[in-house]
């Protein structure tokens, strides 16, 4: 049987866990939450994150076939990105006024998400107009439109093709566990290579909210990677944390940008490596996304979006509710 002080460290050390990966992925989106286990008055893990772009500094353009509605995606993002992280909308954007290198323009530079008033309305770099994406027919911006309400077939609701890769939308549809997103079955990843010699493993990452703790990630229909977790400390604590690959060995598949970040929890250091899918334009994202029906947001829209990170380097999509 275990005893009061193991059952003790496992609780605080899996609690830890999840603030820990709920603070890497806003230390790797450039932001510093390290302070959110303290605001949430737990007492009982000490976390620390800092978060990087990956071994390269995120200087060298990215291309991936399949990754933007054009096939090949050139992610090298503006070094000047607005507060909320999108690369630069053209300068006319926003002025009502569709203009040549646009698709639209609704006279704002907002993404009128899911579910809203689609008449007019524009992602927020006017690179595509909301109301054709699903009318079946393939419209300016469009990578594909198949007319219909599934993203996990071959064209997703964003009218991006899915090519089942890395940032294609999962599901884990049996053996799920929410502290190893590793773990379980999942549909939606069959295109991701499989890592060689152990360096990660294929994940799909997805929504989660940790009840009594303010933990909330947001991963419409999901988000297949690669990921690789190091666990560097003490044994009480690593042994309560699921942790596979290789720090020194990771490397994304070409073409993917890679996201790494450490984090401090109860005296043991914690590194979260993954790939993300990279973008030039908000079209390049899944901003159609819906929370499916396990999500403790069932029905809501996702906020899938081109992200630049704080600093310049390749932008990559990602929910920018996500904590930072």
């Amino acid at each position: 049987m275990m005893s009061p002080r193991k059952r003790e460290i496992g609780m605080r050390g899996r609690k830890a866990w999840l603030i820990a990966l709920w603070g890497t992925l806003g230390a790797a989106c450039g932001h510093d939450w390290s302070a959110a286990a303290d605001d949430a008055g737990t007492g009982e893990a000490d976390v620390v994150v800092e978060g990087t772009g990956g071994d390269d500094g995120g200087d060298a353009a990215v291309e991936a076939d399949g990754a933007d509605a054009g096939g090949d995606a050139e992610a090298g993002g503006s070094d000047d990105a607005p507060a909320d992280g999108r690369p630069d909308a053209p300068a006319a954007c926003g002025d009502g006024i569709v203009d040549p290198d646009e698709v639209c323009d609704d006279g704002d530079t907002e993404t009128e998400w899911c579910g809203g008033d689609l008449e007019r309305a524009c992602l927020s770099d006017c690179s595509l107009r909301l109301q054709t994406c699903g009318d079946g027919r393939l419209d300016p911006g469009e990578a594909c439109d198949d007319g219909n309400l599934d993203s996990f077939d071959e064209c997703t609701t964003s009218c991006t093709a899915n090519d089942h890769g890395i940032g294609a939308p999962c599901r884990c549809v049996a053996d799920c566990n929410d502290y190893d997103f590793s773990a379980g079955r999942f549909e939606g990843c069959e295109s991701v290579p499989e890592p060689v010699d152990g360096v990660a493993r294929i994940t799909c990452f997805r929504t989660l909210s940790a009840f009594g703790w303010p933990l909330e990630i947001r991963a419409a229909e999901g988000y297949c990677t690669w990921m690789a977790v190091v666990c560097d400390g003490a044994d009480a604590v690593c042994s309560m944390i699921p942790h596979f690959g290789s720090a020194e060995r990771f490397e994304c598949p070409s073409g993917y940008v890679p996201r790494a970040a450490t984090a401090e929890v109860l005296g043991s250091t914690i590194t979260v490596l993954y790939c993300a899918r990279p973008c030039s334009l908000q079209r390049d994202c899944r901003w159609n996304a819906v929370e499916g029906e396990t999500s403790p947001w069932a029905g809501q829209c996702g906020h899938w979006t081109c992200i630049t990170p704080e600093g310049g380097g390749p932008s990559f999509c990602d929910d920018p509710r996500n904590p930072g």
